[in-house]
């Protein structure tokens, strides 16, 4: 008996999704979300990024400064005993 010969084309994925069609796109990269110019699109990307490492960083600071002087276990303790009252 001859095997059938099946497209894999027509095939459903193992894991249940289809397949995106053309019409879905991937969302832009990091690099693609810019402007056309690349020169103003790669100044924009470089003040972004720098941006965010300062906000990061400052960030990270007033985390460890609240840390070292104890106000994050005392808003624990506070929000731990608001909890039981509810």
């Amino acid at each position: 008996m001859a095997d059938k010969k099946v497209n894999i084309d027509d095939t459903p994925p193992a894991d249940g999704v289809a397949p995106p069609t053309e019409d879905e796109k991937p969302p832009p990269t990091f690099e693609q979300m810019w402007f056309n110019d690349p020169v103003e699109g790669r100044e924009a990307q470089m003040l972004a990024l720098k941006l965010r490492d300062g906000v990061v960083l400052r960030a990270e600071t007033n985390r460890i400064y609240l840390e070292r002087t104890g106000i994050v276990t005392f808003l624990l303790q506070g929000l731990k005993h608001l909890a039981k009252a509810k």
